[in-house]
């Protein structure tokens, strides 16, 4: 499996920028494009044992996935003097790599405190939320950004706070009118 996934790494994270700085290359694996390699990357990584050394190395490995993002979008937008997200797509190099530190630092986290009964509750009903949480999201991400225009480094911090706040609300709202209410179970 850690070779299917290779495949789609390199596939969906170096094929696209060998294209953009070197030049194209006609070679495609169409079982192994577009989020499949996320999946892999979850399933390996929640069925390993990953020692300490190699978790610290993908920590590392996601610090450094945020600075290149952040040095590389800057450093290759400049010439254009346009956005370019090479850096920033879902299946960039520097995205597979935040989301491997991310989850191992997840999965190394003991949850064991959540067992307590308030904060367990508190659990349970935002979870139970997530689904309408998701069916809103766009929308107030849409009137967020046009009633409260924000640079993006505040939009993806304190602004992804302030949508999932807004959302949680409309949900809690919705699940107290009777007739709309079972839109969001």
């Amino acid at each position: 499996m850690w070779l299917f996934f290779v495949l789609c790494f390199v596939n969906t994270a170096l094929l696209p920028l060998f294209t953009k700085f070197v030049g194209p290359i006609y070679l495609n694996f169409p079982i192994a494009n577009n989020y499949i390699g996320y999946v892999l990357l979850g399933y390996l990584l929640a069925n390993t044992d990953i020692p300490k050394k190699i978790r610290w190395l993908l920590y590392a490995g996601a610090a450094a996935g945020i600075a290149g993002m952040m040095v590389g979008t800057y450093y290759i937008s400049r010439p254009a003097q346009a956005l370019d997200v090479t850096f920033m797509q879902y299946n960039s190099v520097c995205c597979y790599a935040i989301a491997a530190g991310v989850f191992v630092l997840a999965k190394s986290i003991n949850w064991s405190f959540l067992e307590r009964p308030v904060l367990s509750k508190i659990v349970s009903h935002l979870a139970g939320a997530c689904f309408g949480i998701y069916l809103v999201q766009m929308i107030v991400f849409h009137y967020i950004g046009q009633w409260l225009p924000m640079r993006p480094v505040v939009m993806m911090t304190a602004g992804c706070l302030l949508v999932y706040a807004v959302c949680l609300l409309i949900v809690i709202v919705i699940r107290k009118i009777p007739i709309i209410k079972k839109i969001f179970p």
